[in-house]
């Protein structure tokens, strides 16, 4: 594996929790992002 980005148990984690959300969760959850700055304290650091 490479040194960088998402290590292969923390894309597993992602991708199961993405897997329980319908569509339309994740449709408002980005739109939410795409609101936001990019400096907004709600983005992880």
């Amino acid at each position: 594996m490479a040194d960088f980005g998402v290590g292969a148990a923390d894309a597993h984690d992602c991708y199961v929790v993405l897997l329980g959300r319908t569509k339309q969760q994740l449709a408002t959850e980005l739109a939410e992002l795409i609101a936001l700055s990019p400096q907004s304290a709600q983005l992880p650091e």
